[in-house]
């Protein structure tokens, strides 16, 4: 189609063959649709799109950020919430509660559901009452892996009882939540803008301290707590038993120790039968276990991140990785997780001592994360060269400031540098 364009100032016999061809080719094209055949494939896409605005709120304009959003249900839901209440406390209890319900019913939305009993961080997965959250938590995990590599995983019940904060040091940390209808998004990330995602708002109907139970409440509690400790004396005692076959094993090279590990995993899966005792009984590995860790922002202290295989990590496990990072290869921790629940038997199957060629490639390199902390060093070490040449100067020339110097030098400074001398 775009001969004849570069041919045409010269013209000759080709050209009107050319013309002929290309107006022929145009006329065996198909005519576009109506604009009545579209017009159901236009009003289902238009209507989708509107509900989900309704539902959800319109989506930034990043063409033009000034402009106004419209808000949907959920943030104008959430904001409700907030306005019934003072510091994430109710002003009025009954009150939160009927707006609640004169919201669903008015929108024919029913409760996708509640606890059916009281649940710490690390049981309330189990509640049949809240499966459809714990499915959409999957999901979000997925779609979390798949983008970052597992960096972003976070238990189920986390965002339930605590809330990350930054402490003195940069590190993020969790301090407990409180507060009773509190809308809160969940997941606590977005599982994206694709069509068919449901979207949670979550909210503690109650939040009370313990309290003592009457003896017909207490049995069942009683028996209850009875059987986990003796659980997790069995489940201790079998760790225990795991580690010293480990260092009962002669050979600590990596390549041996490794797959003797993996037969070692696989003898305790067969102990079990329950699902949740069979996910427990997993092999993984934990890598970079270092004072120091290079991340996006630079040189971090190591942190160990919870994931799917260690979902309660607890800050001793962190600590006790740290401190047997240098021990001789085949040292064997039996570690509890935060819940005391797992008991996690960690091996150390290789260790990679650093050498001075790695301190030149990620501390002083030109291309080194570490390389902004030489950058600030010369930079200073420049304004003190500068500093130090004036001072030198003045010495020489044996320079004094007066009262009435400094208050022309503040005039200059305070009028933008201009000034008569």
């Amino acid at each position: 189609a775009g001969v004849p364009l570069v041919l045409a100032p010269a013209g000759g016999p080709l050209l009107p063959s050319l013309l002929t061809g290309e107006f022929a080719s145009k006329a065996s094209e198909p005519k576009p649709l109506s604009l009545e055949a579209k017009r159901p494939e236009l009003m289902k896409g238009a209507t989708e799109a509107r509900a989900k605005a309704l539902a959800l709120g319109e989506q930034p304009d990043f063409n033009n950020p000034g402009r106004p959003t419209e808000k949907g249900d959920l943030e104008r839901f959430i904001g409700e919430l907030a306005k019934l209440s003072d510091g994430g406390k109710p002003k009025d209890p009954a009150a939160a509660d009927k707006y609640v319900k004169e919201f669903l019913t008015a929108r024919g939305i029913a409760l996708s559901g509640q606890s059916t009993a009281p649940h710490s961080e690390w049981t309330i997965e189990e509640d049949p009452g809240l499966r459809l959250l714990l499915e959409a938590h999957k999901e979000a995990v997925l779609m979390a892996r798949a983008a970052h590599g597992g960096r972003s995983y976070f238990p189920f019940g986390q965002s339930f009882f605590s809330t990350p904060r930054f402490d003195q040091t940069g590190a993020q940390r969790r301090v407990p939540t409180s507060g009773t209808f509190v809308g809160e998004k969940y997941p606590p990330m977005e599982l994206g803008g694709g069509s068919g995602k449901t979207r949670y708002v979550v909210w503690r109907t109650e939040d009370k301290p313990a309290t003592g139970l009457s003896d017909g409440d207490a049995r069942p509690a009683v028996i209850a707590a009875w059987k986990r400790a003796k659980a997790r004396e069995l489940a201790k005692a079998r760790a225990d038993q795991l580690a010293e076959s480990i260092r009962a094993f002669g050979r600590p090279e990596t390549a041996v120790v490794i797959p003797f590990l993996f037969d070692r995993a696989s003898e305790l899966r067969r102990e079990f039968i329950d699902p949740k005792a069979l996910k427990a009984a997993n092999q993984f590995t934990i890598g970079g276990v270092s004072p120091l860790v290079v991340e996006r922002q630079g040189l971090m202290p190591y942190r160990l991140p919870a994931s799917e295989n260690l979902p309660f990590a607890a800050d001793d496990m962190e600590k006790a990785l740290l401190d047997n990072r240098d021990k001789p290869l085949k040292t064997v921790l039996v570690l509890p997780d935060a819940a005391k629940d797992t008991y996690y038997v960690t091996t150390l199957v290789r260790r990679d001592e650093k050498r001075p060629e790695d301190f030149k490639i990620e501390v002083t390199g030109t291309f080194a994360t570490a390389r902004r902390v030489i950058d600030f060093q010369q930079e200073d070490a420049a304004v003190k060269a500068r500093q130090s040449v004036i001072d030198l100067l003045k010495k020489e020339f044996r320079y004094e400031e007066t009262e009435e110097q400094k208050k022309k030098l503040d005039e200059q400074a305070k009028s933008g540098g201009r000034g008569d001398f």
